[in-house]
């Protein structure tokens, strides 16, 4: 890890800096978390499925330790927002293209019983 302070690369389990002496409560890691990043990223602008897939990744790995836990979150909620507005969007197209079809069947039978009155 490293010095909040100095940046000097000191021991995990430093209480105070070598370097500078400062008193290490806050140390930084320099572990990012790349799956939360990424699942946020790919939740706001790509697949809302791939996104929540790398935020819950992201976000386990915040629980342990990583930090990004906000991104990571953020990326859950875009993407499950993202998969309930897909899946509300896949039902309407569905009920309004059945919709079509039945209307389209009927159209059809009407034009042929039409065609079959003028030919008799």
């Amino acid at each position: 890890m490293y010095c909040p302070n100095c940046g000097n690369e000191i021991s995990d389990n430093a209480s105070v800096c070598p370097e500078c002496g400062r008193t290490i409560s806050g140390a930084i890691t320099g572990k990012t978390n790349q799956a939360a990043i990424a699942g946020f990223v790919l939740a706001l602008v790509g697949s809302g499925l791939l996104g929540l897939i790398f935020s819950c990744v992201g976000l386990t790995r915040a629980n342990r330790g990583s930090d990004c836990k906000g991104l990571a979150v953020a990326g859950v909620i875009i993407g499950i927002l993202k998969l309930l507005v897909s899946l509300i969007s896949v039902i309407v197209f569905f009920t309004i293209g059945i919709s079509f079809l039945a209307a389209l069947g009927e159209a059809i039978e009407q034009a042929e019983e039409a065609a079959i009155m003028l030919a008799l």
